[in-house]
């Protein structure tokens, strides 16, 4: 089993030679897909790398998500860190709380993005893991493990998680103070709610705005230009001085 990859087969040992360092390498194929993983020999440990869990183990796990679980971590962020810590360790347990956590927060409220998908990445592990293990199907792995996180309804057991979950809310683990979303969801609800706040005023704006009166068409045309007074009396008194200069007689000579 491969921390957050799943379950793997391994299909030999090679020694490949990358950077300058020789070094023995774990192929593996993932079950899953086929494809295929290498894994330094020297950090397998380091890793996490483990065999597949036992049927014994398997029956453990199953029983620990039918029993009741702890209230639910109010601070968001040391919820996901503890969750995060939990699927890179890889054990079985640790994968099966993570599930379990998240799913008893799933049914006070929806999860935000990153919870969903940290849930179902650990529902996703441990059904191929509880399938190789049983030597199930993975369609009955997954009805297994849904049996034992949500019981028929009308059982005592959904009665008694009914009653838990109730008491849960009732002593103040409500919906705001289990919102995954944190600081940056509040930030984000807020702005669509000042903007929509802002837009009815601005419309309002530009419809009490008076429309300009639409132009006659008087007011279009355009007047001829008139002259001015002195370029006026210039072309008057050019043809007056050229009648005086025809009408006056010419000099005449000294003898």
């Amino acid at each position: 089993m491969y921390p957050n990859q799943g379950v793997c087969r391994i299909s030999g040992i090679e020694l490949k030679e990358i950077g300058g360092v020789k070094g023995e390498f774990l192929t593996m194929k993932r079950e899953e897909d086929g494809a295929t993983v290498m894994i330094p020999r020297a950090k397998v440990a380091q890793i996490g790398l483990r065999h597949v869990a036992a049927r014994s183990e398997v029956e453990e796990i199953l029983a620990f998500l039918e029993a009741d679980g702890e209230d639910p971590e109010l601070d968001w962020k040391v919820r996901h860190r503890t969750h995060a810590d939990k699927m890179v360790g890889g054990s079985l347990q640790g994968t099966a709380e993570v599930l379990k956590g998240l799913h008893t927060l799933a049914l006070m409220r929806p999860l935000p993005q990153r919870e969903r998908e940290l849930y179902d990445s650990a529902r996703h592990l441990l059904v191929h893991e509880v399938a190789v293990a049983l030597g199930l199907s993975a369609c009955s792995a997954e009805d297994s493990i849904d049996l034992a996180l949500s019981p028929p309804a009308g059982s005592a057991r959904a009665e008694a998680q009914a009653k838990r979950i109730a008491a849960s809310m009732g002593d103040g683990l409500g919906l705001d103070e289990l919102d995954g979303a944190g600081e940056e969801a509040a930030e984000g609800a807020e702005e669509p709610a000042e903007a929509e706040a802002e837009a009815p005023p601005a419309r309002k704006a530009k419809k009490a705005e008076p429309r300009p009166p639409p132009k006659t068409a008087a007011k279009t045309r355009t007047a001829p230009k008139r002259e001015k007074p002195e370029k006026a009396k210039a072309a008057k008194s050019k043809p007056v001085k050229a009648a005086k200069a025809k009408a006056k007689p010419a000099k005449k000579g000294r003898r």
